[in-house]
């Protein structure tokens, strides 16, 4: 009998992410949330505490304000401001209330959206776990800080998908540019990325389609089954 294989991947605790990210999720049996990395310090690539969703027909920033942290904290050390929840919540209501699916989804939107916890990887945490629920995607899922890890970068990965007992590691396209294959066969691991194209769907209010929006976009557009659809396709 062979060995037998089982697909890792990981991702920074990201604030209601886009379709590519539960994609991921769906394409490996284990998924680890990067909680123990340093919070990225340029907006450019900061989706932690802020996401994409539509606005008059128009993608708008989503933030989810957290109070200052020190220079080298980690995503596990972040704290949600005071009352930025419910302001957050009441925008979606205002940018969707005339979406398709808005009598289906806003109470589910609105307990995530409203999650107690200030911590913002748990509430991020929460969020993407009780989606994942909601869409009937069941998989494994481990926090970093539960790994004890050592390395960075390329490394971390590959120490990562060892310590959870992984064989294969599934990488986001976008570490392409840096991470090679023979560093990984070197650890007995095989490196595939993901890939993934998003389908178009009706966007309430836009002349033509907005991508990479977040997943509450499609929820509120076209529900829990199609946005699915459009995850596991």
């Amino acid at each position: 009998m062979g060995t037998l294989k089982k697909i890792v991947a990981n991702h920074q605790p990201n604030y209601f992410p886009w379709l590519g990210y539960f994609n991921k999720i769906y394409k490996s049996d284990t998924f680890v949330f990067l909680d123990d990395v340093q919070y990225p310090r340029t907006s450019s690539g900061n989706v932690v505490n802020r996401c994409k969703i539509l606005c008059n027909g128009e993608a708008k920033w989503l933030t989810c304000s957290i109070n200052k942290p020190s220079s080298l904290a980690k995503i596990s050390q972040l704290q949600i401001k005071d009352g930025i929840k419910s302001k957050n919540f009441e925008k979606l209501k205002q940018y969707y209330k005339k979406s398709p699916f808005f009598k289906e989804v806003i109470d589910f939107i609105e307990e995530l959206m409203l999650f107690e916890d200030k911590n913002l990887s748990a509430y991020n945490i929460n969020a993407i776990k009780k989606i994942c629920q909601k869409l009937g995607i069941d998989r494994e899922f481990i926090l970093q800080s539960s790994l004890n890890t050592q390395m960075a970068k390329e490394d971390l990965m590959i120490e990562i998908t060892k310590k959870v007992g992984g064989t294969i590691y599934l990488s986001g396209n976008g570490a392409r540019a840096y991470q090679k294959e023979e560093n990984f066969k070197k650890q007995g691991l095989e490196l595939i990325y993901q890939d993934f194209k998003p389908k178009e769907y009706p966007q309430i209010g836009a002349k033509e389609f907005i991508g990479g929006l977040s997943i509450i976009d499609a929820l509120f557009n076209v529900g829990f089954l199609a946005t699915k659809e459009l995850i596991t396709a």
